[in-house]
Formats: C-alpha cells, structure tokens, sequence
C-alpha cells in the first residue's frame, strides 16, 4: 500500500521499514531524501529514506477506544517486568532479591556513600558488630545487578575464608571460589587468577612469592576488591615519616590496589596509636595521592572514611542495637600470698619464660605477662593449670627437642597450611587471649 507522503507528518505514529516498534515523528524534512527525527520506545532516532522507500512506512491508526480482549497472562508479565525493572534502576533492589534484614547505618553505607561513588575507594572502619560482611555484600549485589561487578575478589584472614564463601552464598546467592596452592599445581598453562572470577583468598597465601607473581601477570583485572580485616597489612617509617619497610602483607596490598577498579578496606581498628597505620591504609585506596611519606598532620577526607560507633546504632524502629556500657574501675590491693603470686608469675615471664624461649623482644614477653595476669586475676586455679601446662610443654621441649619442634611445626601446617601467621587465632579466641 502506497503511502501519501502527505499525511507523514509530525505527531504522527508510523512502523519505519525494517523496525518492528511503533514510533511518533517529532520533525519531517521532505526532498529527495526524506529526513525523519522521530521518539520512541528505544529514545531518539533519526532516518533518512529515499522516496521510493516511503512505501515501506506503516502509518498507526490510532484506535478510537479502549479494547480489553488481550492476553491477561501476558499483560501480568509485561507489568511485573516493569516493575522489576523500575525497581532496579532507582530502588534498593539488593536488599529485595537478598536473605537480608538490614539495620540502617548498613543502608546509610551502601546507598548513601558506597553507590554514590562512581570509583569507590573506601576506609569501612564501623565498630565490631555493624555487619561489615553485609555491607559488602549488598555493595557486591548491587554492582552485579547493575552489570558493573563482573569480577570481585576477597582478601582475609585464612580463618574466615570458609565464613566469607558461607554467609554471601546464603544470605546473597553469589557463589565465591577459595582459591589455594591445589589451584596453582594444577593450572600449569593458565594463570589461575584469570579462571574464576569470584575469589576469596587467604591474604598470607596472597602475600607468597608464587602468588604475587602471578597476580601481577594476570590479564584480567577486578572491578571490586574488598580486604578484611585491613589492619593487618603494615608498615614501619621513620622519624621524617618516610617509609622504612614494608610487610609482605602490605606489598601484595599494593598490588591489589593497583588491579583493582574499586576497593574497600575494612577494620574496626583503623589507628593502633600512630599515624602512620592509618595513614598504610588510605595509602593503598589511593597510592598516588599519598605518597611515600606520612603528613605530620594526618587529615581524612569524609568521603573515603567512615567509622560508626555501637553507641548510635539502631534498629529500624530506632531502638539501640547494643545495651549501653557504664564502664567502672574497681581498685584493690593484694597482699601476702596473692602478692606474692602475682610477683613470682611475673618474675617468670619477664625473665625466667624469655631466657627459656630465647626470646628478646617486648612485645613477645608483654603479650605473654598479660595472659598470665588475667588468668591469675580470674582464679588461682587458672594461673595454677597455665603453669602447668606450660611446665608440661617445657619439659617434652628439653626431653626430645627435635619431636617437639616437627609436633609444633606439623600442628601449624594442619591448621594454617598456607602459612598464616596465629595472631588472628590468638586475636578471635573465645576470650582474647591465646590458650
């Protein structure tokens, strides 16, 4: 049917030859070539036919009434699928298609801050207890809905490599590889961290020389790294602030954050006292605009730090999460045997353990001298079986030293086989303090 180029005019709905959407003309320029400028489903558009293509064009007739004879199935779908989709560009759609309940300062962090940033590179430094893990979790989703977190990696401690793959595979529905030394054996010819493209990984087998190499030769790179437990990767400066040494630990941080397009670090305890352990960390979020030298004056930027304490969290009816804390000093003074024990238990960490150990160092025989007062500060009979357990090891030690070095050493491999340090067992033990 021919079309009179007549009637193809502005506010009129057409089919275009070769398009299957109804689209409105905005603008019409006749000639020998017709220029269309028309709107539709797609947006804007523009098309130039020759006249002898107008044939092509289907005018839509607008339809007088209203007709209530299509399929409800379909019309069912068609709404749901708007809806879904309406939701996902402006709504909290993570928290909708996740086992999550939420509380609001985790909200306020992923939607207010997190999203907010087209790069995010963030300091998540929330007290123990916010549900740092949710966070991330939610961020990870979110990315991955929006077509934006194709490739996540997650750095912690050996000891919560199982707890991370668990709880974002239950509470989110996404599925993470441990990635171990059986990887590295078995991909002889491809790089293992170009195989899978969601990765928990254990940051002390990170730090070994055949996975750092490796990393750094990968040809892939990672739209979002998220390292827990951040505090762990350290540096040593000296009196002008420059850096002194760096930990292996901080070494393949930094190459983290070079492949990384996102990264959020996380710890409750951001500062140990000095400067400069902050300072390690913004450094990695922005390698460049830190430099190799701490600031006399540390100032942080609100937008790459944040820090919510226990006191002002709340649930969503605005009830505080944690019962407030009332801290108080009891002071008393020991005397006769007590005081007595507690100066012969300190006399023997201080002196008699580290001339046994060999051990020279403060914070060794600190550590150490801390244990053995808070179990003489719970009972005598606490104090009394640390020192006989200690008394028993000693003894095995001096009987067959060689057994007792491979027995220590095979105990080590068992529970850490990639060669993670103890001092987060020692840090997560039931009550702080290492058995």
């Amino acid at each position: 049917m021919t079309v009179d180029p007549g009637r193809l005019a502005p506010k009129i709905q057409v089919r275009l030859p070769g398009r299957s959407e109804v689209v409105t003309l905005i603008a019409v320029t006749p000639g020998p070539f017709y220029e269309f400028v028309f709107e539709g489903p797609s947006g804007l558009g523009r098309i130039t036919l020759a006249e002898s293509e107008l044939d092509g064009i289907e005018v839509v007739e607008p339809v007088s009434e209203l007709r209530f004879d299509g399929d409800p199935v379909r019309f069912r779908l068609g709404i749901e699928a708007r809806r879904i989709d309406t939701a996902f560009a402006y709504d909290m759609a993570a928290v909708a298609v996740s086992n999550v309940q939420p509380l609001p300062h985790q909200l306020e962090a992923v939607y207010d801050f997190f999203l907010k940033e087209p790069r995010l590179r963030y300091l998540l430094a929330d007290d123990p207890g916010a549900g740092k893990t949710i966070m991330a979790g939610l961020y990870m989703k979110e990315l991955i809905l929006r077509r934006a977190g194709d490739r996540i990696l997650v750095v912690t401690p050996a000891s919560l490599r199982p707890q991370w793959v668990r709880e974002l595979a239950e509470r989110f529905q996404l599925s993470f590889q441990q990635l171990e030394a059986v990887h590295f054996d078995a991909s002889v010819t491809e790089n293992p961290w170009d195989l899978f493209d969601r990765v928990v990984v254990s940051r002390d087998f990170l730090r070994t020389e055949r996975a750092r190499e490796s990393f750094a030769t990968a040809d892939k790179e990672w739209d979002l790294t998220v390292v827990d437990e951040a505090h762990g990767f350290t540096i040593s400066v000296d009196g002008k602030g420059h850096i002194k040494d760096r930990s292996e630990r901080y070494k393949a941080a930094e190459d983290v954050a070079r492949k990384s397009h996102r990264l959020i670090l996380m710890t409750a305890t951001p500062h140990s006292g000095k400067d400069a352990s902050l300072w390690a960390l913004l450094r990695l979020l922005d390698l460049d605009a830190w430099g190799d030298r701490c600031p006399k004056k540390l100032t942080i930027p609100p937008q790459i730090f944040r820090k919510v304490s226990k006191e002002v969290m709340t649930d969503m009816t605005g009830k505080p999460l944690f019962k407030p804390r009332h801290p108080k000093t009891l002071a008393y003074e020991l005397a006769g045997d007590e005081l007595d024990l507690y100066n012969a238990v300190t006399d023997f960490v201080e002196k008699g353990l580290a001339e046994i150990r060999g051990e020279k160092t403060r914070t060794t025989a600190g550590f150490a001298l801390t244990t053995m007062q808070r179990r003489l500060a719970s009972s005598v009979r606490a104090i009394l079986r640390t020192l006989e357990r200690r008394v028993e090891r000693i003894e095995k030690a001096l009987a067959d030293p060689e057994e007792y070095l491979r027995n220590r050493r095979a105990f080590q491999t068992a529970i850490t086989p990639e060669g993670e340090e103890l001092d987060d067992l020692e840090r997560r033990s039931p009550r702080g303090v290492a058995s």
